[in-house]
């Protein structure tokens, strides 16, 4: 009776040992996994750390493109002013040059 006992006992703790090595085998994957989370994470984080510092230059680019925009848009009204200014001028030239010519032929 104790030798069946005994032989129960050590196939119980067979089947323990079997049972804590699976579950050891299953804490290393878990701990592995757990490792390349980490890793994809701390991987994200610097990405979005990076795409951060990126688009902090690209909005400041962007912020000088609109100031130049603007003073583009600036010079360009004043070049035109000076235009329109230039193109009147020229029409009173054109109004003096031929008046002053019909008088010049009408006293010749």
């Amino acid at each position: 009776e104790a030798q069946r006992e005994v032989s129960r006992l050590r196939m119980v703790v067979r089947k323990k040992d079997a049972e804590a090595y699976e579950l050891t085998e299953q804490l290393n994957e878990s701990s592995e996994d757990n490792k390349r989370l980490r890793d994809n994470c701390e991987a994200l984080e610097n990405e979005v750390t990076s795409l951060k510092e990126e688009r902090s230059i690209l909005e400041d680019k962007c912020a000088n493109t609109a100031q130049k925009l603007s003073e583009s848009q600036r010079n360009n009204t004043q070049l035109q002013a000076s235009l329109d200014s230039s193109e009147q001028y020229e029409k009173e030239l054109e109004a003096t040059t031929s008046v002053m010519e019909r008088d010049h032929k009408n006293t010749v």
